[in-house]
């Protein structure tokens, strides 16, 4: 796939939210957050807003004003939902829609949560009878940051980080690190002494941790080798985090064997960890904007659901 040009800081272009009509809402709800993105003719971006009432924040029942709230003042249209808000402790559980799958197979499994509000099933991937892993939202952003029919290898960084293999337009597999996670709970509940707030990127601690992670299997044993450094004085306390963060970064790479042009969905400080660690590698980086790509992803997505509407996507 040839490599997509895109920067996370690419700006979108927004006219007014009231001065074209509203073909879709689009809303991708996660654990922390609630992102709305109000959608005109052709997919265009008309207008987006943000709320810290994730999933995880809100009691049952809550959901309904929650979305109200956020869509206060904007024209009436149809919702299209992706994220936690389909999973077992949202608003209603989505099913899963087994790999291989495309956009289409998605457009066809959408959940009603409420009257004209819909919500796309996550993907799963089974072997040997066998569930060995899923993912909320990851696919709506894939689908936003590959064209039609293309293939691509993508990774989404956070706390569970999904790298995802796209063939001919279909999502053919997907593996789940539990990265960010694991560097938090390191971080906040372990004796490393990691500080909870670093300064900026530091490069240098960053990429001895990636090798130590590419390198060590054993990685509980590499884990304890930021404690060691510091001790022993070849590390100071603030340059724990980033050892930590490219240790733990290196041994997802070690099992997930990222080669050739990467797409990296991201926002900025998580990309510049990953774009780092890939050119370190002689991979490929390419960064696509999460509050690009789930917008594309849901017009896409809907789009073939309603075959009458342009299959265009924002952007």
């Amino acid at each position: 796939m040839p490599p997509m040009k895109e920067t996370p800081s690419a700006p979108l272009h927004k006219p007014h939210a009231m001065s074209a009509r509203f073909e879709l809402i689009g809303v991708d709800w996660g654990a922390t957050n609630l992102r709305a993105y109000a959608l005109g003719p052709d997919g265009a971006l008309l207008d987006q807003r943000e709320s810290s009432a994730g999933v995880r924040t809100l009691g049952p029942g809550a959901f309904a004003g929650a979305l109200a709230d956020i869509l206060k003042g904007w024209p009436g249209a149809p919702v299209l939902m992706c994220g936690m808000i389909g999973a077992r402790q949202g608003w209603v559980e989505a099913p899963y829609c087994i790999t291989p799958v495309s956009a289409g197979e998605l457009a066809r499994a959408f959940t009603q949560a409420a009257p004209g509000v819909q919500i796309v099933c996550g993907v799963a991937q089974r072997a040997e009878g066998l569930l060995r892993d899923v993912m909320r939202g990851e696919e709506t952003q894939v689908f936003g940051a590959v064209e039609e029919d293309s293939s691509a290898r993508l990774v989404c960084p956070g706390t569970h980080s999904k790298w995802v293999e796209v063939e001919s337009g279909r999502i053919v597999a997907l593996r789940t690190y539990l990265t960010g996670e694991l560097f938090a709970l390191l971080r906040e509940h372990s004796m490393l002494g990691v500080p909870r707030h670093n300064s900026a990127f530091n490069p240098g601690p960053f990429t001895e941790g990636l090798e130590r992670g590419l390198e060590d299997r054993a990685l509980s044993a590499a884990i304890f080798s930021t404690r060691v450094a510091m001790l022993d004085d070849r590390m100071r306390a603030d340059e724990t985090g980033d050892y930590l963060s490219g240790l733990l970064i290196g041994a997802e790479f070690a099992g997930a064997a990222p080669r050739g042009d990467i797409h990296i969905i991201a926002a900025p400080t998580l990309a510049e960890r990953y774009t780092h660690a890939l050119r370190h590698i002689g991979a490929r980086p390419h960064i696509v904007s999460p509050d690009r790509a789930v917008p594309r992803g849901l017009w896409r997505i809907w789009s073939n659901a309603h075959h009458d509407r342009p299959a265009r996507a924002p952007g």
